[in-house]
């Protein structure tokens, strides 16, 4: 059975009039020809999977172009992120509309502006997950979660209520809600220091930009610069390995000091050569989460 011929007939059985949503791709059948297309991306690699093929992605947005009508608005969605941007949607925005337009829903069929406002607390809440560690460190936020609330809209512009499309756009026009509960704002303005994880990045001591035992790392300049122990100290005390299946492995860090030293005191800008050693911006940072419970 070629490609094309295979997402076809689940096509067919999808939109057949004995299937639950007779003429409709609904979200799940959508998801199912995502998963059949990254199976064949999968199987028609190259050099045993080191090079992925695009076949699979490929025959999904032909048969996607071609019938485009028989998806519903957020299976059009879920299919839009994966041919176009390579993507998942995520699952919060997939059952969150379900919920919303679902008929046991107090406004069935229609988004209206609190739960527009659910979905750009999800957007927001993307945008902070899906930063990768370089925008974590620079303190940069993602634009995944808005992308996707921007295509769902693109994609379901007639389920969202005036108010509700008036507040969704205000946000994807300024990046905030229109509705504002309450705001709080400090003299000094606070920034984006690193939460420095105990657990290895990467085997044998992890990187010098995350872990502060690493080799090479900022402990390690300080003990050269002042005849310590510190990095001794913090692999005895603040270490988790690896491949750890510690409970708190995963999330055990230095973020409530990191919390402490962005809203006390500026943020390093500059390098500092101290005694032949040379001490960067974010390697400052590191030494001022280790010392934030004494200031």
């Amino acid at each position: 059975m070629s490609i094309n011929t295979s997402l076809t007939e689940a096509l067919r059985n999808f939109t057949s009039e004995t299937d639950p949503t007779p003429g409709v791709v609904d979200a799940g059948e959508a998801a199912q020809l995502i998963e059949s297309a990254k199976r064949i991306n999968i199987e028609r690699s190259h050099f045993c999977g080191a090079i992925p093929s695009k076949k699979g992605k490929k025959a999904l947005a032909e048969l996607y172009k071609e019938d485009s009508s028989k998806f519903s608005p957020i299976a059009k969605t879920m299919v839009d992120e994966f041919v176009n941007k390579g993507r998942m949607l995520d699952a919060k925005f997939v059952s969150q509309f379900k919920q919303f337009t679902g008929e046991t829903d107090a406004s069935p069929g229609v988004i209206d502006k609190g739960e527009a406002l659910a979905l750009i607390g999800t957007a927001n809440q993307v945008n902070r997950t899906g930063r990768s560690w370089l925008q974590r460190v620079l303190g940069h936020t993602s634009t995944i979660g808005t992308q996707e609330l921007q295509s769902l809209v693109n994609n379901a512009a007639e389920v969202f209520s005036k108010d509700a499309k008036k507040t969704v756009d205000h946000f994807l026009t300024t990046g905030k809600a229109d509705k504002v509960v309450t705001e709080f704002k400090a003299a000094k303005k606070t920034w984006h220091c690193h939460w420095f994880p105990m657990k290895e990045t990467k085997p044998e001591g992890g990187d010098r930009i995350n872990n502060l035992y690493a080799p090479g790392g900022v402990l390690e300049k300080y003990d050269e610069a002042f005849s310590a122990k510190s990095r001794e100290y913090e692999l005895e005390h603040n270490f988790r390995a690896f491949d750890s299946d510690a409970k708190d492995a995963d999330w055990c860090g230095h973020c409530n000091n990191a919390s402490e030293i962005a809203a006390m005191l500026e943020r390093p800008k500059k390098t500092v050569k101290y005694k032949g050693v040379t001490f960067s911006p974010n390697d400052i940072a590191g030494l001022l989460v280790k010392v934030s419970d004494s200031l």
